[in-house]
């Protein structure tokens, strides 16, 4: 069984979706494909660990 994570605290949180909608914002101007779905992962990773624990 996995360990459960720590609860972020709300300025960690705030970070991790700032950070993501900045590289979503970038995958949007990117003019290489491999580069925007690197920028959408990357966003996605944030979003998923922004969230809270038991949400997943």
């Amino acid at each position: 069984m996995p360990p459960i994570p720590p609860a972020l605290d709300g300025e960690t949180r705030l970070k991790l979706l700032r950070r993501a909608r900045r590289y979503m914002l970038l995958a949007e101007q990117a003019q290489d494909p491999e580069l925007m779905r690197a920028y959408r992962d990357e966003a996605a990773d944030c979003l998923r660990r922004a969230e809270p624990p038991h949400a997943r």
